[in-house]
């Protein structure tokens, strides 16, 4: 059993600097998926990357997207485990995790909808 721990809808406001979202429960996450889909882009890339919480307070960053420079979907598979191929990104999530995006190449205003889904 999964469920979606965070969701953006493109209907949202497009955003304008570097952000992150409210951290979300990841204990009992042992495989996921971080879906991004870019509706506009005005110019250079963003980038997506799942951090992770670390027992010092310190958030750690963990599996990240391409930078992305155009509308489309991006989807990444993330596994604590390294049996589930090259394809997935290999991570271990602790007590809480977030999305986090990083504006770059002159980017001013990127329009977006996302999610993170995760299960045992």
């Amino acid at each position: 059993m999964g469920s979606f721990l965070w969701k953006r809808s493109q209907a949202e406001a497009a955003v304008t600097a570097n952000g992150q979202t409210d951290p979300f429960v990841t204990n009992f996450v042992g495989r996921a998926a971080l879906d991004i889909t870019i509706k506009s882009i005005n110019a250079g890339n963003i980038t997506f990357v799942v951090d992770r919480l670390g027992g010092d307070g310190i958030w750690y960053p963990g599996a990240t997207t391409a930078a992305l420079t155009a509308a489309g979907s991006t989807s990444i598979e993330i596994t604590d485990s390294l049996a589930d191929g090259a394809d997935a990104q290999h991570m271990v999530l602790t007590d809480q995790a977030r999305v986090r995006w990083t504006l770059a190449g002159g980017a001013t205003s990127v329009v977006f909808s996302g999610s993170f889904y995760g299960r045992e």
